[in-house]
């Protein structure tokens, strides 16, 4: 049984603010302890369901959250600054020998409200992404992801509205609410001993339940169509010159493909293009 962990810093368990997600914030070294607190509970929680091979890809922002040296000591861990190439990102080393995927401590899309909600890039930059017409966030989009190598989704992690609009979609797998947004950056957050052992337990339930041959892989379906809806015309510009790239409106980009893994590329490269074109902070 091999379970790849992607893991993402606003769903963490205390995390609210981005004074604790940005590198050089002043409680990021604070929240990191947090985000290894919570990996290693999903870890443990494997473990414990049985899971021969715990793989934990970070994947927020520069990819050098994970205290390493804190780090369970069954897990491998994928790290790597944001200058590396990692081609599928928050599933990187993916394929299809894997049984299930983990999403911890994920956000909701940025139209969908939350604590710190953005769907790779912050709403300035990329104010909606839109597979097939429908408006995803990070949690469909990696799932997706996975389903196109036939890998299922097991458990997700992360405020209410996260986790609300994602049993919407996939009621059928594990979840755990570390925090009950207030706002944008506030929430009423669970203690760290609380969401360690709710994200241990589902985490063991996740694994055992597969075990069983529960969950389903899901994806989209071809044709695809990627779009962006940009925070100004400024980012539309730039992302119209990503080959195969459509402009469809001021501040629109579209891109078709019938391969899902080229669709998340493609996004990949949006974010790439897009980061070019944000506005200097006030």
């Amino acid at each position: 049984m091999k379970v790849l962990i992607s893991t993402d810093m606003e769903g963490i368990s205390g995390v609210v603010d981005f004074s604790q997600t940005r590198v050089g914030g002043g409680e990021y070294e604070r929240a990191r302890r947090y985000f290894t607190h919570d990996v290693n509970a999903a870890v443990q929680g494997c473990v414990d369901g049985g899971a021969s091979e715990i793989v934990v890809t970070d994947s927020h922002a520069f990819q050098l959250n994970v205290l390493y040296e804190d780090l369970h000591p069954e897990a491998e861990l994928v790290i790597g600054a944001k200058t590396s190439h990692r081609a599928n990102l928050v599933l990187e080393t993916l394929d299809n020998s894997f049984d299930l995927i983990f999403l911890l401590g994920i956000h909701a899309g940025a139209h969908l409200g939350g604590v710190i909600a953005h769907t790779y890039l912050l709403p300035a930059t990329f104010w909606e992404v839109r597979i097939n017409g429908t408006a995803v966030g990070e949690t469909e989009i990696a799932t997706a992801l996975a389903g196109a190598s036939g890998v299922p989704l097991g458990l997700l992690t992360g405020d209410d509205v996260t986790v609300g609009a994602a049993i919407k979609l996939f009621p059928e797998i594990e979840t755990v609410i570390t925090k009950r947004a207030i706002g944008r950056t506030a929430a009423r957050c669970l203690s760290l001993s609380k969401t360690g052992h709710l994200i241990e337990a589902a985490s063991k339930r996740a694994v055992e339940r597969r075990k069983q041959g529960e969950f389903t892989p899901w994806t989209f379906k071809p044709p695809l169509t990627l779009e962006i809806i940009c925070g100004h015309s400024g980012v539309a510009d730039k992302l119209a010159f990503c080959p195969g790239a459509t402009r469809i409106g001021e501040r629109q980009v579209a891109l078709e493909t019938d391969s899902y893994q080229a669709l998340y590329h493609g996004l990949i490269t949006f974010c790439y293009l897009g980061t070019l074109a944000m506005d200097p902070p006030p």
